[in-house]
Order: structure tokens, then sequence, then C-alpha cells
């Protein structure tokens, strides 16, 4: 294979297209309309990461794995969402130079680290973890 984005790429062109077709046309395959497609490519089970010395009182482990997440984007907030390994419910979530940083895993072996573009007020921020998605709301700043 020359390129493997390549065959990515087509992939997600034929779904879009093929979904997304205007039913009043008379072309339509019975498929809903596709809005938007998403492809977890690293995280979880990934490759080891070294992280942990950001964290106070958080030793760094050698198999700490990167954590995939979503972070959405209004004009008030940043809400970041992600599934948590496994039936763990313990996470930890820092904001320190301009970043938010996140620690989940029944030994703490998951985390995750995004930067922000606009400053967020810690004091606001609210999280709930509902059917194994945690939801981290980050109000900004002024």
């Amino acid at each position: 294979m020359d390129d493997p984005g390549k065959e990515i790429m087509d992939l997600i062109r034929h779904l879009i297209s093929g979904g997304a077709a205007d039913p009043s046309d008379g072309k339509t395959s019975g498929s809903p309309s596709v809005i938007g497609v998403k492809f977890v490519v690293a995280g979880g089970g990934g490759a080891p990461h070294v992280f942990g010395a950001d964290f106070p009182g958080v030793p760094a482990k050698p198999d700490r794995r990167l954590l995939p997440l979503e972070l959405f984007e209004s004009d008030e907030t940043y809400t970041l969402q992600t599934e948590l390994p496994g039936s763990c419910t313990d996470y930890s979530v820092e904001y320190a130079d301009g970043k938010l940083k996140l620690i989940t895993g029944k030994e703490k072996e998951y985390s995750a680290e995004i930067p922000l573009e606009s400053e967020i007020d810690p004091e606001k921020t609210v999280s709930t973890v509902r059917h194994g998605v945690l939801e981290i709301v980050c109000v900004k700043r002024g």
C-alpha cells in the first residue's frame, strides 16, 4: 500500500457521501444522513507514554498510557469528554500553565494533557461521570 492515509480518507468520503444523500431526490438507499465520522487513531491500548512528572503528588509511571478524548469549545466553555477505562470512576483534573491535565485508571495508568487557548476558571469547573463517560465543563475567564 503506497499511502495508508489515502485508504482511510477514501473510506471517510464514501461513508459521508453515501449516507448524506438528499431524500427528496429519490436516490437514497434508506440509510440516515451522516453528519460526521469519528475515528480514534491512538490512545487507550496504544504504546506506553512516560507521563506524570507534571502532576504534584502523582509519581511518574513509565507505562502511563494516553487517554483518547474529545474537546468541544463554545464562546463560554470548553467541554472535554472521554470514556473511563474499565469500571474506573477515579480521576484527577488539574489546570496549570494553560493546560488541562487528566489522570485516571485503577492504577492511574491513563493520562491526557490538553493545551487550552483561553484561560479557564478552575473554581467553576464541573465534572460528571455517566455510564462510564467522564465529562468536564470548564468556564472560560472573562
